[in-house]
């Protein structure tokens, strides 16, 4: 794997994996045109999850010290705590309940079209259905498991994690910005996960210390801006372009498949 290879893998990771667009099916897209596979390439893409890891905790470094610190004396941040962990541990649940199903759709081009397209509709339907007005200090242990089955969904191909979550938040009753925080910050503990499961049914490795370090750096800057641009979208409340988007990707996911089996 080249530089500008590493180069663009880190740009879709740092975009996709918090933009509302399903990161999984972007990246295993992109090492497909790119050519890339094997072992080397799973430990790259691990490495990529860790940048975005990081980039999440540099954004909601103030949020996080916070928690920290209120996790005694301090109500507000308890029950916002509270609540992570709750909506965390029903996401491992979903997922390891819906695990065989997730690993047949990996394999179905059509399914994480469909995916796709149920991201589209979440996206689009989910603020007109109901205006959210509430904030993180008034989110319930209830809602915390609503938003924790919706992300133990989005393991699904096609199902965009922060797009889901969001999503649950909204129809939860939560306003579209504190939604995203929330799902901001879900990811931290979730994304943790994800890289230690991956890490421990992963066979070793060794790759390339310049492509990586050029991946991750990229994968960390672009992340970064990804998380700023998606909380002004969220001020807003209208996620239009991204549901859009990700409709038109899977109805072409959709429709390729078609055409390869009929040819």
């Amino acid at each position: 794997m080249g530089l500008l290879e590493a180069a663009i893998l880190g740009l879709v990771q740092g975009a996709s994996e918090f933009l509302p667009i399903s990161s999984s099916g972007h990246l295993v897209l992109v090492q497909h045109l790119l050519g890339l596979g094997g072992a080397e390439n799973l430990v790259f893409d691990l490495l990529l999850h860790a940048a975005t890891l990081g980039a999440v905790a540099l954004a909601f470094r103030r949020e996080l010290y916070a928690l920290i610190r209120g996790a005694v004396g301090d109500r507000a941040q308890q029950r916002l705590l509270m609540a992570l962990s709750v909506a965390f541990l029903t996401t491992v649940l979903m997922a390891l309940g819906i695990e065989s199903l997730v690993k047949t759709a990996f394999e179905k081009p059509s399914w994480v079209g469909a995916f796709l397209m149920t991201t589209g509709g979440l996206l689009y339907l989910s603020p007109r259905l109901r205006a959210g007005s509430g904030g993180l200090n008034e989110l319930g242990l209830r809602q915390a498991i609503w938003i924790g089955l919706i992300q133990g969904a989005a393991a699904l191909p096609g199902i965009s994690r922060s797009g889901a979550t969001i999503c649950a938040g909204i129809l939860a009753g939560l306003h579209p910005e504190a939604a995203t925080r929330f799902s901001f910050l879900l990811s931290i503990p979730t994304i943790a996960a994800a890289i230690v499961w991956s890490a421990l049914h992963m066979d070793g490795s060794e790759v390339a210390v310049a492509p990586v370090a050029a991946g991750m750096l990229v994968a960390l800057v672009v992340g970064l801006a990804s998380i700023r641009w998606l909380l002004r979208i969220a001020r807003r409340g209208r996620f239009d372009l991204f549901a859009v988007y990700t409709a038109l990707l899977g109805a072409a996911a959709i429709i390729g498949t078609l055409v390869a089996r009929h040819r």
